[in-house]
């Protein structure tokens, strides 16, 4: 596994559906828009605060990070200041 260095962190990405919980599939043009994207912590680096730790679920901007395969899986790795919220 990637361990990251200084205030950067490796997060995996909890998957987007593009059908509503009532079953409407919005079509990939309506999903373009800026929207934040939710994922889990899954590394980070030894300058990043303790409010964010390993298995922190957390929001970012759609646009944050950068794609990096591990062992075949998708996974992002971004800068700490990326995050604009967490989950408790």
């Amino acid at each position: 596994m990637l361990k990251p260095i200084r205030t950067k962190i490796l997060v995996k990405p909890l998957g987007k559906s593009n059908v509503t919980e009532s079953g409407i599939i919005i079509p990939d043009a309506d999903t373009k828009e800026k929207f934040l994207e939710k994922g889990y912590v899954v590394e980070s680096g030894h300058e990043v605060s303790r409010e964010i730790n390993n298995s922190s679920v957390i929001y970012y901007d759609r646009w944050a990070g950068t794609e990096v395969n591990v062992e075949g899986e998708p996974f992002l790795m971004m800068k700490e200041e990326d995050v604009q919220a967490y989950e408790r």
